[in-house]
């Protein structure tokens, strides 16, 4: 069970910066397109598994898809939000991630 918990911690949090990177320089619609893809994709892998060395595969490509929502939307609210409205944006975001974080 750790290995399947830890793989997940370990590459989210390894990827989110580089994950911002690629956002930034692709599209931040196209990374969150691509993570919602990869994302459900790797969920359903999960579903599926047969044996635990899958599963912790579909984890770490789980992700790898949630490393590139996080950066990605926040670049799509910053994009879409009017200049006056961004600080209450980003305040938004921060509170509806940390609710979902702590929901899992």
């Amino acid at each position: 069970l750790s290995w399947v918990l830890n793989a997940y911690a370990v590459v989210f949090a390894a990827l989110l910066v580089p994950a911002g990177n690629f956002a930034d320089r692709v599209n931040p619609r196209i990374a969150y397109l691509s993570g919602i893809v990869l994302f459900t994709l790797s969920s359903v892998l999960c579903a599926l598994a047969p044996g635990i060395w899958f599963l912790v595969g579909a984890r770490v490509l789980q992700a790898v898809g949630a490393a590139m929502l996080i950066p990605s939307s926040l670049g799509l609210l910053l994009a879409t939000a009017p200049p006056e409205k961004r600080l209450a944006s980003v305040r938004g975001w921060t509170a509806i991630s940390g609710v979902a974080s702590a929901l899992g």
